[in-house]
């Protein structure tokens, strides 16, 4: 389930040369977060494809789950794994494994779906390709040092400024067989963004452990029907 924070990874790369397309595409970028600071409480429907190589059409797994973020609190749910951030605590709950873990607030995950600091990850990036894909769809692709990736691809609308997918083409090679022979090859994830929506019902009150956990004190937990098998590891005292 590593991948489950791959869209996690690239929000917090570290980021001196300033390429071509540098300038167009920080404002581009910029537009993009905009979008998601100017709408209070957004969601998204999300797939995970993961690819063997960076050409393969057919991916050899994929989840689908959805994100929904109310200012800085954020729910993923990514295949039998759901993900709460709130600004306490980070909660998650594996339904394939049968685990809870609460843990300290985290610094990933309260964006959405890529905000950062482009001004800083543009001006190191090696190389800025943009591509006018439709009159709905255009991406940047940007390569930049990295131990993770060689490049990464995102594709927006050109005129909402919405993120419709992003590409990740890992550095790492990995090996596996097929068909009796040993193939090393580099993969590849995208994650695919749509049915973007408004959400103002969804309050701060869906953002909580209350789902699935009682807390009977200040550090005692209990899961609560019908989670009562699950293992829950908690790594915080929360403070309320």
């Amino acid at each position: 389930m590593q991948f489950m924070y791959l869209y996690i990874s690239f929000v917090l790369i570290s980021f001196v040369f300033v390429p071509a397309w540098s300038q167009q595409a920080s404002i581009d970028l910029k537009k993009i977060n905009a979008f998601y600071e100017q709408t209070s409480v957004t969601g998204h429907s999300i797939s995970y494809k993961s690819y063997a190589n960076y050409t393969d059409k057919n991916p050899y797994e994929v989840l689908t789950g959805e994100i929904i973020r109310n200012k800085d609190n954020v729910y993923n749910k990514i295949g039998p794994v759901e993900i709460i951030t709130t600004p306490a605590y980070t909660f998650s709950i594996d339904h394939e494994e049968k685990t809870m873990v609460l843990l300290p607030k985290s610094t990933s995950g309260v964006q959405m779906p890529i905000e950062t600091d482009y001004v800083s990850l543009l001006s190191i990036c090696s190389a800025i390709k943009y591509t006018s894909i439709s009159s709905n769809s255009a991406s940047y692709t940007l390569v930049f040092p990295s131990e993770e990736y060689e490049k990464i691809t995102i594709t927006f609308h050109p005129t909402y400024f919405c993120i419709q997918k992003l590409e990740l083409y890992y550095k790492m090679v990995e090996t596996y067989s097929e068909n009796d022979k040993t193939l090393t090859t580099k993969p590849k994830m995208e994650i695919v963004y749509s049915e973007i929506k408004k959400m103002p019902e969804v309050t701060d009150a869906f953002f909580t452990y209350d789902t699935f956990l009682i807390k009977q004190s200040t550090n005692r937990y209990i899961c609560k029907e019908p989670y009562s098998g699950y293992q829950f590891i908690n790594q915080i005292g929360i403070k309320q």
